[in-house]
């Protein structure tokens, strides 16, 4: 599968979207992710959204170099 981006998701690309997903839903407002094509709208009230690359640099996992996670939390403005 390809990611937002156009690049080609790696398993674990796909794995840390799901773990970051699934601790995120019916916590926030919304969320973004560079692995998925659109915001995810979160299910209850919340003052926060985040956005979020799960797995950054994950094209390095086979060279065993670094890779992290990149996030960023934002206030919720309703309607917007």
């Amino acid at each position: 599968a390809l990611n937002a981006q156009g690049e080609r998701q790696k398993p674990m690309d796909v794995i840390a979207n799901d773990i970051f997903v699934s601790h995120l839903t019916g916590r926030v407002a919304a969320m973004a992710s560079e692995e998925e094509r659109s915001c995810i709208l979160g299910d209850t009230p919340s003052r926060y959204e985040v956005g979020f690359d799960p797995l950054d640099g994950s094209s390095n996992l086979d060279t065993s170099l670094p890779t992290g996670s990149i996030f960023g939390v934002y206030a919720h403005t309703p309607g917007r």
